[in-house]
């Protein structure tokens, strides 16, 4: 009799203690961790509030001097969209940053005369990358990039006869990004990019700064700073602008 109470008490005790292993405290739900080096995806639709200041030339007329705030360029914008995708495995990292505009701004010649130039431009840069440099706050990410342009002026004055030219072209770029993390919710993101090196552009580059705030796992809002600058010219076609202002956007990941 007593070896079958102790039996049954050694089976209850052993059922009570593999419940608690497989269940946890009451309440507690069994975290599944997804494998550390499977895909994950970004979508970022984003507004960039920016000015352009510079000069833009077509073949045979003279350079036209441009300096437009964004409250200039948004009385004159026809359409504008921004997207980034991204793709990012193990310490891999790729990217598709998206851009187009189509704008109209007032300019002025050499002369000081008043001219209009309308801009309707394309870019797309595709980069890899690697993080060389990871703890659990920080990572730096080195890259290499291609980016494709398209630029189609069209210029015109009264005392000009006016015109208008499109340019396409591709330069390469490398540069490097650093993420920390203050917390689970707030964290910040440096971008320095220098590109063209001659073989299309003379130069091409650009600088940006953003902090993000996650609002969940999915969800993310996003809000800095960029300055791109684009020196290009060919037969006669001119497009040495800078472009700069605030960004705000949104994040999904999956």
């Amino acid at each position: 009799m007593k070896k079958k109470k102790l039996l049954s008490t050694v089976i209850a005790t052993s059922l009570a203690l593999a419940s608690h292993l497989y269940a946890g405290e009451k309440g507690t739900e069994i975290e599944i961790i997804p494998p550390a080096n499977s895909w994950e995806f970004g979508i970022s639709p984003y507004a960039w509030i920016s000015g352009i200041k510079g000069t833009s030339g077509l073949p045979g007329l003279p350079p036209a001097s441009i300096d437009a705030d964004f409250g200039d360029i948004l009385d004159n914008l026809d359409f504008a969209g921004f997207l980034l995708l991204e793709a990012n495995k193990g310490k891999f990292r790729s990217f598709l940053d998206f851009q187009y505009v189509k704008l109209g701004a007032d300019a002025s010649g050499p002369a000081g005369e008043s001219l209009n130039i309308g801009v309707e431009q394309v870019r797309m840069e595709l980069g890899m990358g690697y993080e060389i440099y990871s703890n659990d706050a920080t990572s730096l990410t080195a890259y290499g990039a291609v980016m494709y342009n398209y630029i189609d002026n069209s210029l015109s004055g009264s005392a000009i006869a006016g015109g208008s030219y499109s340019a396409t072209w591709v330069d390469p770029a490398i540069g490097l990004k650093l993420s920390h993390s203050f917390s689970d919710k707030w964290s910040v993101n440096l971008t320095g990019e220098y590109g063209g090196f001659g073989v299309s552009s003379d130069s091409s580059w650009q600088a940006l700064g953003s902090i993000g705030y996650n609002i969940n796992d999915k969800w993310a809002l996003l809000g800095g700073y960029r300055y791109q600058s684009i020196d290009y010219s060919k037969d006669g076609f001119i497009y040495d602008v800078d472009t700069s202002g605030p960004f705000l956007g949104a994040r999904y990941s999956f």
